[in-house]
């Protein structure tokens, strides 16, 4: 069973170029998703953004829904044109730049804002500005009818939220406007507290009152800030101050800028229960830990033969696995260090060892990034002479006393990559059985024809592990397969099959263990400088009303 989440992505940009003459760019972002490479043309229409106009600076208040999958990558390529005719084609608007990345990144990204430049395919050192995808985390599914209605106020309104992490508003609604009058009524709408607020009373909540003006160069002309758990206690009719901190520092005898009421408010809600990604907004680092096998079963490295055979050009199955897996819990890791380990190998003191660092640095056993398993598996197989049995006892209990030293901050994932069966089958249940009141899972990729037989037993589907000492397991923590049912497949389907057990398993030792998330880490700073005069003109234009 996998664990499934929804999130909602937020668009804005930063210091965009500008492409008009006689104005600014007129900005919008087309989404695409695929579930395999990025440089596939296989590319699905997600959505688009709203029009800004005559911005280098703005902010989208359409918001986008996705379905969040751990174990796969999930690809995205962000399009941003300027708008200069009626067209409804992409391809006949001026591109001003495109970035590619994962959901994955996105949700790994500190505070889970993530910066990127916008890049042309063909001039990829132009200067395109910066753009940035915040997601949230949605509760819906845990949630029934919450919903909100406003009524009678002034002219063009818009309600923003605080984006908490990156501590800066995001508008989440904007109304019609009504021309060339003081007083109006708004026509009543709805809005989810997800969308409002993301299910919490007292996030800060900015209701902005604007004057329309073609250009798109809105004049605020007054806000008031609060919180949904200060309107729920207001109750219907309540009339609230607009004030404009520009004119209230001009003006000695100022009081504001008019009133806007709020009529009515519904509301009905069901607290949500913490999720995975509660967990990983509130900084939990997933932590990968790599054990390779070295036992002779493999076939020395230099025979083509060989389960550890080489080439330029070519990966065998030990390189894919480590790539297909890594590439995925690479976003998950902030430091994105692992420790690679290897075991059943002779080492260069003529001693097997069972658990011994593949950069051969045991002082050092952390390398930088997939690449850096890869180095380090390279290394190994130049210095390391191949040997016997294959035991799995001391590996787990290495990865059981990484994850006991930090458990409060991360979870690990031990990856063992093996070629054959276990000959210490009951000293590695006793192991697997104490790791499961730790924060670890194991995922064991079986390479070669070997039957596999005793993975079985381990993965423990069908009958829990019971330790020598007659001890059950807690928990189930590991998950078997073979890479042979894989190998002509693509990537992501190996992915899928090999992870999609751990966020339940990371859910399950939180709540086994009564450990709430952290509150959200804040998000990185934008790139680039920010024109702070734009603030006016990053509001989109609303319909019109008469």
């Amino acid at each position: 069973m996998n664990l499934v989440e929804e999130v909602e992505l937020s668009i804005s940009c930063n210091n965009l170029p500008n492409l008009d003459l006689l104005s600014l760019t007129d900005a919008q972002v087309h989404i695409f998703s695929s579930s395999t490479s990025s440089n596939q043309n296989n590319w699905v229409f997600v959505g688009k953004t709203e029009i800004i106009w005559d911005n280098l600076y703005p902010k989208f208040v359409t918001k986008f829904l996705l379905k969040y999958y751990f174990e796969t990558n999930q690809y995205l390529k962000f399009i941003v044109v300027d708008i200069d005719n009626d067209s409804q084609k992409l391809e006949d608007q001026e591109l001003v730049g495109e970035m590619y990345c994962t959901l994955g990144e996105i949700v790994g990204s500190k505070g889970g804002r993530l910066v990127k430049p916008l890049l042309l395919p063909n001039k990829p050192n132009a200067n395109r500005g910066f753009i940035a995808i915040r997601y949230e985390k949605i509760s819906a599914s845990n949630l029934d009818s919450k919903n909100f209605f406003f009524g009678k106020s002034d002219p063009f309104l818009v309600i923003n939220r605080v984006d908490i992490e990156a501590n800066e508003y995001s508008p989440v609604y904007k109304s019609e406007y009504y021309k060339k009058t003081l007083e109006c009524s708004w026509k009543p709408f709805q809005l989810t507290t997800q969308t409002l607020c993301n299910d919490d009373k007292i996030r800060g909540l900015r209701l902005e009152v604007y004057d329309w003006n073609k250009s798109g160069k809105h004049e605020l002309i007054g806000h008031f800030d609060t919180n949904l758990e200060e309107l729920l206690k207001e109750g219907k009719n309540k009339t609230y101050l607009l004030i404009n901190p520009e004119l209230k520092k001009k003006k000695k005898n100022y009081i504001g800028s008019g009133n806007i009421k709020i009529e009515h408010i519904d509301l009905i809600k069901i607290p949500p229960k913490p999720t995975f990604l509660d967990y990983i907004r509130g900084g939990h680092q997933i932590s990968l830990m790599v054990a390779i096998d070295f036992t002779i079963s493999n076939v020395e490295a230099w025979k083509e033969i060989s389960l550890h055979y080489m080439k330029e050009g070519h990966e065998n199955d030990y390189q894919r696995a480590i790539r297909t897996v890594g590439d995925i819990l690479n976003y998950y890791d902030s430091d994105k260090k692992y420790p690679v380990y290897g075991f059943g190998g002779k080492l260069p003191n003529n001693k097997t060892s069972y658990c011994f660092a593949a950069n051969l640095d045991e002082n050092n056993p952390e390398v930088y990034g997939v690449n850096g398993i890869l180095e380090a598996y390279k290394h190994a197989i130049e210095n390391v002479q191949l040997s016997a049995p294959t035991n799995f006892k001391q590996i787990i209990r290495k990865a059981a006393d990484l994850s006991e030293e930090s458990k409060l901050t991360n979870y690990y994932i031990l990856l063992i990559l093996t070629d054959g069966g276990i000959t210490d089958l009951q000293e590695t249940i006793d192991e697997i059985v104490r790791a499961t009141n730790l924060p670890l899972s194991i995922i064991i990729v079986g390479i070669g024809k070997d039957s596999f037989g005793n993975m079985d037993i381990l993965d423990a589907d069908e009958k829990p592990l019971v330790s020598s000492k007659g001890v059950k397991m807690v928990r189930d923590i590991v998950q078997f397969v073979p890479f042979r049912d894989f190998k002509n497949a693509d990537p992501s389907v190996l992915a899928k099959e090999v992870l999609q057990e751990v966020p339940l398993q990371f859910l399950s030792y939180m709540a086994t263990n009564n450990i709430m998330p952290q509150p959200p880490i804040k998000a990185e700073s934008f790139y680039g400088s920010v024109n702070s005069n734009s603030n006016n003109s990053l509001i989109p234009t609303p319909t019109t009303n008469q």
